[in-house]
């Protein structure tokens, strides 16, 4: 299933945002993998450790993602094909 999935949405997200894979993008991917292992180990151990380190990771996910929306307002605010969908879909409410 995913081997059809992956490489649609792949394709969609470079059409629509332009998204390309870099160093950045890479290293966020990877810590990503590396968190949901360390929880998946954590919670395989104790519940409460499983939900200290999913807390933690959360928490961590929140603040990376935070910073990333406030580094696009600093580049002009969000990309305008992002920006278009969301101004039309507000229009249609």
């Amino acid at each position: 299933m995913y081997a059809i999935y992956l490489p649609i949405v792949y394709w969609l997200a470079r059409r629509q945002i332009g998204f390309r894979w870099n160093r950045r993008v890479s290293a966020a991917a990877l810590l990503l993998l590396t968190a949901t292992a360390a929880i998946g180990l954590a919670g395989a151990k104790s519940s409460i450790a499983g939900l200290a380190t999913g807390a933690l990771g959360t928490g961590l996910s929140l603040l990376y993602a935070f910073r990333r929306l406030k580094d696009l307002q600093v580049l002009g605010g969000i990309p305008g094909a992002i920006r278009a969908k969301l101004m039309r879909r507000g229009s249609e409410s």
